[in-house]
């Protein structure tokens, strides 16, 4: 099977993968257009703004000095310019910041939920459960799509203007990348809505009563807790 892939033309390999990454954005996009179609609005508004902005600060940045022709920075602008362009591409460092700032959120709540409850029987439902979930998949996509922008755009302009290393094949493989990232965040959307839809359903009666009959063991020495 690789092989088959491998003897493929370019061309048509690279079509072929188009089609694939944008059947995915429309079926995941149209999962969310009927009852969260501000979720599509905002993922496009942001990977356009994106791509935009980058373009008009790599125009600055060349005609300031900051930017080669060759695409290399160079003086303090261009440094500038560099340091963003990498913070902005290193995915793995946002999702460890995000990660950690809900861990940060949720993981004291959780354990003074614990044991408040079982020692003392005073304990409180733990609060932003929802919205620090939220942050963090919301957080995700605007870096992702940040990302795909950036790349989009990057791709276009480094190849237009021929810089060194920059071939038609690897502002492709550039733009390919930013289509898989936009698949990706449409995903990510697609999973957490369904996930939101199904938890904000009507709770059966009997896991209702359970859930009921165990925060009130955990609040039982609190007058109120009734």
């Amino acid at each position: 099977m690789q092989e088959a892939i491998r003897s493929l033309p370019y061309p048509l390999l690279v079509t072929l993968l188009a089609i694939i990454i944008l059947s995915g954005i429309w079926y995941f996009g149209k999962s969310l257009a009927t009852n969260h179609g501000s979720d599509v609005r905002v993922v496009w508004y942001l990977f356009f703004l994106t791509a935009i902005l980058t373009a008009a600060a790599a125009t600055i940045g060349t005609a300031a000095g900051a930017i080669d022709a060759k695409g290399n920075f160079h003086g303090s602008l261009g440094v500038a310019l560099e340091f963003i362009l990498k913070s902005m591409l290193d995915l793995p460092k946002d999702l460890e910041i995000f990660l950690g700032i809900v861990i940060l959120v949720l993981v004291p709540q959780g354990g003074s939920f614990l044991f408040s409850g079982v020692i003392s029987g005073c304990a409180r439902a733990p609060v932003f459960v929802g919205q620090s979930f939220s942050f963090l998949v919301w957080s995700t996509a605007k870096s992702f799509i940040s990302a795909a922008g950036i790349l989009f755009s990057m791709a276009g302009y480094g190849w237009k203007n021929n810089w060194e290393g920059w071939s038609a094949r690897g502002a492709t493989a550039m733009g390919s990348m930013s289509l898989m990232l936009l698949l990706l965040v449409f995903y990510i959307l697609s999973i957490y809505r369904e996930i939101t839809n199904r938890l904000n359903d009507t709770t059966p009666k009997t896991g209702g009563r359970n859930s009921n009959k165990l925060m009130a063991w955990m609040s039982r020495r609190i007058k109120d807790s009734s």
